[in-house]
């Protein structure tokens, strides 16, 4: 409603956060993890713009955010923590590669605002 109400060309976000636990990277399974973001994607898929797999702490969660989100046909972003001690086991340098992957919108030329 309040997209509607502001009079303004808003993108709404449906952010996926890591299934398993935030700053928590032992605690993700492969295995599971399409399940668990389909159900976030089913519930939030009518009501979003793009995609946002936001705080992950590992490349192998940003590679599970790409696939299950395809099928929306909606952009995606991926944001990593910046908490040294947990970037990824691969380092900031990966992380970075990973934010050009192919279906990964980093944001071109479309304008922002930001709400504080």
């Amino acid at each position: 409603m309040a997209v509607i109400n502001s009079g303004m060309k808003v993108s709404v976000a449906g952010c996926l956060p890591p299934i398993f636990g935030s700053y928590e990277p032992q605690r993700f399974e492969p295995e599971r993890v399409q399940d668990y973001l389909g159900v976030f994607i089913v519930g939030l898929e009518p009501y979003v713009d793009l995609w946002l797999g936001e705080t992950l702490t590992l490349i192998a969660e940003g590679e599970a955010v790409r696939p299950a989100v395809q099928p929306t046909n909606k952009p995606l972003g991926i944001s990593f923590s910046s908490i040294d001690a947990l970037l990824l086991g691969s380092g900031a340098a990966a992380a970075a590669r990973h934010a050009h992957w192919p279906g990964v919108d980093p944001g071109g030329d479309r304008q922002r605002q930001t709400f504080t």
